[in-house]
C-alpha cells in the first residue's frame, strides 16, 4: 500500500513542478516589432535552469549578460522575422535562436520543452 502511495505522490509532485514552469495561457508569441520594442534599451531579470541572470539589450544590437555572480559576457542580438530572439556570443560565431512567449513585461524563453521566465525593466540596470 505505501509503495503505491509513494509512487502516486512522486508522480503528482513531478506533474506539479512541470506544470508550474509552464507560461500562462495568456502569453503569446510576439511579432518581430513587439519583441524588439520590448527588449531595446531595457534590462531583463530572469532564471535559466534555476540560475538567476540579468541581461541588457542595447538598441544598437549589443547585449550584456551576467549569471549570478559570474563574469559578464558581451554579445550581439536580433529578432528574426518570425519573432524569435537570436544571439551570438563571441568567441563563437554560432547564432542561437529561441522562441519566446510574451505577457506584458514577462518573457518566457523556450529551450527544448522547457520555459524559463524573465521580466523586463525599463532602461539600463546592470
Amino acid at each position: 500500500m505505501y509503495k503505491y502511495c509513494s509512487i502516486f505522490i512522486v508522480g503528482a509532485l513531478i506533474s506539479f513542478s512541470s506544470a508550474a514552469l509552464e507560461p500562462p495561457e495568456s502569453a503569446q508569441p510576439p511579432s518581430q516589432q513587439q519583441l524588439s520594442k520590448l527588449l531595446s534599451g531595457n534590462t531583463l531579470d530572469g532564471e535559466w535552469a534555476e540560475r538567476p541572470f540579468r541581461q541588457y539589450f542595447s538598441a544598437a544590437g549589443s547585449t550584456r549578460y551576467k549569471e549570478g555572480s559570474g563574469p559578464e559576457s558581451i554579445g550581439r542580438w536580433r529578432i528574426d522575422l518570425s519573432g524569435r530572439y537570436c544571439s551570438i556570443w563571441p568567441p563563437s560565431s554560432h547564432e542561437a535562436c529561441y522562441e519566446v512567449l510574451v505577457e506584458g513585461n514577462n518573457i518566457y524563453w523556450k529551450a527544448g520543452k522547457d520555459f524559463y521566465p524573465s521580466q523586463v525593466s525599463e532602461g539600463f540596470s546592470f
